[in-house]
């Protein structure tokens, strides 16, 4: 199985990357560059449900952490699901 598929924050695409997201949430992006990516989210409902979901999140600081902690919870179910199927 491919890597992005186990980043919970990779989309079919891969045009909107983890950092761009979360640069996003920070408003560090210029006027442009947000505007950008608020088009391209538009036309993806994964990518917009994903922001829509981080943008719920109050101390967004955090938020590294617990896409961490998806991406474990993830792979530990990937892992645990192949080793039911295998055997």
């Amino acid at each position: 199985m491919q890597d992005d598929l186990k980043n919970i924050l990779s989309n079919a695409k891969g045009d909107l990357s983890q950092d761009q997201l979360m640069k996003y949430l920070n408003d560090e992006l210029d006027q442009t560059e947000r505007h950008d990516l608020e088009k391209e989210i538009a036309n993806d409902p994964f990518e917009a449900d994903a922001l829509e979901g981080l943008e719920e999140v109050e101390n967004k600081e955090k938020i590294e952490l617990i896409v961490d902690d998806l991406n474990r919870n993830l792979k530990k179910k990937i892992a645990k699901k192949r080793l039911h199927e295998s055997g």
